[in-house]
């Protein structure tokens, strides 16, 4: 093989290369810090927006003993609970309160402890 094919085929296979691994990662190409922190933040808040909230209620029964188990009543996601999820999503979304929560977390983290800050 010459030169010139031995180019060629390192070219293709780079350009292979690259178009498998694109596929393998649907994240764009993001040359900000800034700009992948904001992607990863919406695709992460759109998957909890769309996750099934009632794995997060379900309780092996089999696993509590057993004066647990007889008094042990299944719950679910109520209307009032999803009314404060989606008030919590809606109030993430507001950039002003979440840049005053950072810096009035940051002045006080050099005072008091995180759980303290967190009230």
């Amino acid at each position: 093989m010459n030169t010139c094919h031995t180019l060629q085929f390192c070219v293709v296979l780079v350009l292979f290369v690259f178009t498998a691994m694109a596929g393998a990662n649907p994240r764009p190409y993001l040359r900000s810090n800034l700009a992948r922190t904001v992607y990863d933040r919406m695709m992460t808040d759109e998957r909890l927006r769309t996750m099934n909230l009632s794995k997060m209620y379900e309780v092996d029964e089999l696993a509590l003993e057993d004066d647990v188990r007889e008094r042990f009543m299944q719950m679910s996601c109520d209307e009032d609970t999803q009314k404060f999820l989606d008030n919590c999503f809606e109030q993430s979304e507001w950039l002003i309160t979440q840049i005053w929560h950072a810096a009035a977390k940051a002045f006080l983290g050099m005072f008091m402890t995180q759980t303290s800050v967190n009230g």
